[in-house]
């Protein structure tokens, strides 16, 4: 007879089997398993909010309790900060609700419509899905029409639904079907019929009946199709609230690298000058059609710049008071780097990063710490429900 204790979880929600390595799927602290089998549930367990909990990928999650979840959500933070010698000011978690993310992106095969299984190629076709909004879920059997309409998906094809002011707006990616008059003609019908704002296939906008717009906090900015946006708009507010928390009353000038589409831009406005800095020229573009569409903003200028490949120069860094850093998932190493070597010679005082990956923030936190800053808050923010993924605002002042 084989009896194992569980001791804790690690990142993947897995619990850790005590004095070992060994992670089981499932399992949480405190719980004992004899050849497998669960002797007695955990009193932090509790039935998963989904149907599909456990086969899905999706989530990881669900079947723990709030105060167990968000102990572990915090861990996923602080352990990558401790292990580079960071002890910040920890903010508590700040919770989104359920069925509140308004942007997904689904995996599709000839008979299923959803997410990956864990560590599978397998397609979990969704009846339910308590993470998006409820306009995303109930539209998932009108996106199973559209892929039929389309023909035989490809093996990369995707659905990315965003849920915004005016609709839904629906991008398809990686079909291996012409499109043919008829077949665009039948695609925009179901596209009106399944009340979709715009339909785009591999960049090819079908029909638009409304541009999207994203309404933030600042003002509304329209929305190229498939552009980014924070996914739920519970954790946007957080965030520009924390980001503006970090700036002091004498900051006159801010540079935004990684703008994006201005979610932080056009709050930043308010309260200074902003250089908004981003490689994407339509994001740049939706970014100033918003701005002029705003009352009440500070200047702003806007610089289209592969930030990876060319940072701010040490003569441009002397123009800001505040930098604010919203890199893409894969962090800012070169910035940081550079912000690391060439910072100290600058006028800058306030560094704030937004950071969806607490591995690569606490990496790029140390290149700034040891360019002489201190890391002195860090605001952790559960966008990505019942996933191991966290957003974080970090503040580092000189």
């Amino acid at each position: 007879m084989s009896l194992v204790r569980i001791e804790k979880l690690d990142r993947f929600a897995q619990g850790i089997v005590e004095g070992s390595d060994v992670a089981i799927r499932g399992a949480l602290p405190g719980e004992t398993l004899t050849n497998g089998i669960n002797d007695a549930a955990s009193p932090d367990r509790i039935t998963p909010a989904c149907q599909h909990f456990g086969a899905c990928g999706g989530c990881l999650a669900q079947h723990m309790s709030s105060s167990l979840y968000a102990q572990w959500k915090l861990e996923l933070v602080t352990r990558p900060l401790r292990d580079h010698g960071l002890s910040p000011i920890i903010d508590p978690l700040v919770p989104v609700p359920p069925r509140s993310r308004r942007r997904a992106k689904f995996s599709v095969t000839a008979k299923e419509l959803g997410f990956h299984a864990p560590a599978d190629t397998k397609v979990i076709d969704l009846a339910e899905c308590p993470v998006v909004t409820p306009r995303i879920e109930a539209v998932l059997p009108r996106l199973r029409d559209l892929i039929s309409a389309i023909g035989a998906p490809g093996a990369d094809t995707r659905i990315s639904v965003a849920d915004l002011d005016g609709g839904l707006d629906v991008v398809v990616s990686g079909i291996s079907t012409e499109l043919t008059a008829k077949r665009r003609t039948v695609l925009a019908n179901l596209a009106a019929s399944a009340g979709l704002a715009r339909l785009t296939i591999d960049s090819d906008t079908i029909v638009t009946r409304t541009t999207p717009r994203l309404v933030t906090s600042a003002g509304a900015i329209p929305l190229a199709p498939d552009g980014f946006f924070q996914a739920v708009a519970a954790a946007e507010h957080a965030i520009v609230a924390a980001v503006l928390a970090g700036l002091t009353p004498k900051t006159k000038r801010i540079a935004d690298l990684f703008a994006g589409t201005g979610t932080l831009t056009l709050p930043l406005a308010r309260v200074a000058r902003v250089l908004a800095a981003d490689t994407e020229k339509t994001a740049l573009e939706a970014l100033m059609q918003g701005a002029r569409n705003t009352q009440g903003l500070k200047p702003i200028e806007t610089l289209r710049r592969d930030l990876f490949r060319e940072p701010l120069s040490p003569k441009e860094l002397e123009l800001f008071d505040a930098v604010v850093l919203d890199p893409p998932y894969a962090g800012a190493r070169a910035q940081c780097e550079k912000l690391a070597e060439k910072l100290a010679a600058s006028k800058v005082k306030t560094v704030i990063m937004v950071s969806c990956h607490p591995g690569t923030l606490a990496r790029d936190a140390k290149i700034l710490v040891d360019g002489g800053f201190t890391l002195q808050r860090v605001t952790p923010i559960d966008q990505f429900l019942w996933s191991n993924h966290v957003e974080s605002v970090a503040v580092f002042r000189r």
